[in-house]
């Protein structure tokens, strides 16, 4: 209720005092308490409203700091809150004391917080007064730390700044020889890790291929037709007949025997479920990096699909499709003796021509076994010879078989070779 309510009441509850008669005594009794009620709460409006207006006078005109104002807004709440308790009479005196040494507490506490915080404000005025004070001249900061030395503050701090620069330095040294290190330390056994499998898969080779009985066919040779080409030299060329019955002792995997004019490749070839087994695995199926020549797990080389593919990996030593790089240098491709590609199974030995070499990215389409119509088959024929770095001079056609090599050339690129089948003969 507002003051001038207030006001308003005080002075009609005096005028009907003035009008009872003395002779009823309990009525007068009951409007002078009803009076002094409406006394206390105008003066607790009175002490707010004046508080109110005090405050407000002082951030105005800010003769006061805030932190002083704070305590003042302190104070007069502690003096609204305890005239309210009073005028409650809910409160004994001892608990309305009590509540007044706790809010004198919080006053105390904050005048405290108050004085810590312009301490503080003084220290760092002071430190800042320090630190950002000029030197009249050089000479001021000649503040020796030691006689002796002669040396200044910005000397020891040069020296410091250097010092621990210096340390950085030799960490990072530190750091990058310990890589060097270990990045040696992993190359050198890779490189020996290399070699030992070098000479194992070589040791098996040698012993594959001394313990093999291969056998060079002669044939007779048939009558060339007119226009005369390579392909009736080719068609003319002997067939390798290999026995089987020791390499299916070591691996009952092999289902062939390849030999590559003019590289290294003249190795048994296998085959299983899919063509990862022996991207790991060598001819006795021991565990080794360097693999070991495979046959698609989609062909069936007793039944052949119209494009066969045998895989190896290009490996740095020349062993199993390593020296398949050679069949995109001119050297190799200017030696028409190399065009020949001799295949021995346990039910046929095979001869095919080469009509198609050259280096590519990775995909599938060189590798499709089979496909559903001729012209399907005779567009692959064609994208394959178009592809090639050199020209041989062959025609294919879709009644013809297609042998296909792939290996690694490098990082990025595969090393693709197409031959067809040109003579073949039961075992």
């Amino acid at each position: 209720m507002r003051k001038s309510d207030l006001d308003k009441e005080l002075r009609k509850l005096k005028q009907e005092i003035e009008m009872l008669s003395y002779d009823n005594e309990e009525e007068l009794h009951k409007l002078e308490k009803k009076l002094n009620k409406k006394k206390e709460e105008i003066r607790l409006a009175k002490l707010q409203k004046s508080s109110a207006y005090e405050i407000l006078s002082l951030e105005k005109t800010k003769k006061m700091t805030p932190q002083e104002i704070e305590l003042l807004k302190l104070e007069k709440t502690k003096q609204i809150e305890l005239l309210r308790l009073e005028q409650s009479k809910k409160f004994s005196k001892a608990e309305i004391e009590l509540l007044e040494h706790e809010m004198n507490q919080k006053i105390e506490h904050k005048k405290l917080e108050d004085q810590l915080h312009v301490d503080r404000n003084k220290l760092d005025h002071k430190i800042n007064k320090v630190i950002n004070k000029k030197p009249i001249d050089e000479n001021a900061k000649l503040m020796y730390i030691n006689p002796k030395s002669g040396k200044t503050i910005t000397d020891v701090k040069k020296e410091k700044k250097a010092k621990k620069k210096k340390t950085m330095l030799k960490l990072m040294y530190l750091f990058i020889m310990i890589i060097c290190i270990v990045v040696l330390f992993v190359v050198v056994k890779t490189l020996l890790d290399r070699r030992s499998n070098d000479t194992e898969i070589k040791e098996q080779i040698v012993d594959v291929i001394d313990n093999t009985d291969i056998e060079v066919i002669e044939t007779e040779e048939e009558e060339p037709e007119e226009g005369t080409n390579y392909y009736w030299d080719f068609i003319n060329t002997s067939m390798i007949n290999v026995d089987f019955s020791d390499l299916k002792k070591v691996n009952k995997d092999t289902v062939g025997w390849i030999q590559v004019t003019g590289t290294n490749i003249n190795y048994p070839f296998v085959q299983t479920k899919d063509n990862n087994y022996y991207l790991s695995h060598s001819f006795d199926k021991s565990y080794n990096d360097m693999g070991w020549v495979f046959l698609d797990y989609r062909n069936n080389i007793n039944n052949l699909s119209q494009n066969t593919v045998i895989y190896g990996h290009g490996l740095l030593n020349n062993t199993m499709f390593g020296s398949l790089k050679q069949v995109v240098k001119k050297s190799w491709y200017s030696n028409p003796e190399n065009y020949t590609i001799k295949l021995s199974t346990e039910k046929e030995n095979t001869v095919w021509q080469v009509f198609s070499t050259y280096t590519i990215k990775p995909e599938s389409y060189y590798i499709t076994t089979n496909f559903s119509t001729d012209e399907s088959f005779e567009q692959f024929i064609n994208t394959i010879k178009k592809r090639s770095v050199y020209d041989y001079k062959l025609d294919v056609n879709v009644n013809d078989k297609i042998l296909t090599l792939s290996s690694c050339y490098d990082d990025t690129n595969r090393v693709v070779l197409h031959a067809k089948l040109i003579k073949s003969a039961a075992r």
